[in-house]
């Protein structure tokens, strides 16, 4: 009886690492799957002065920021602006 629980816990592990090792396999990010190859974009969080939270997106690519915020009633972001970086920067740093 006892020789038997030892054959049966071994066949359960073995399982339940088969299924463990079936399920290793990473997954594609579904972005990446051709729809948005070309684009790059970065994203920081920040809290402003009067403790609004906002968003502010770069598109690399373009070279345009958004800032959005987050109305927390609504829960919705609100568009606060868009500046050209290519305009704001040109001529600058030398």
């Amino acid at each position: 009886m006892k020789k038997f629980i030892i054959v049966t816990l071994v066949v359960v592990n073995l399982g339940l690492l088969a299924g463990i090792m079936a399920g290793m396999g990473t997954p594609e990010a579904q972005a990446s799957n051709g729809y948005y190859n070309d684009t790059n974009y970065t994203m920081v969080a920040a809290r402003s002065a009067s403790a609004m939270e906002t968003l502010y997106i770069v598109d690399m690519a373009s070279q345009q920021m958004a800032a959005l915020k987050f109305d927390i009633d609504s829960k919705q972001l609100q568009g606060i602006g868009m500046r050209d970086l290519a305009v704001d920067f040109r001529g600058r740093g030398n």
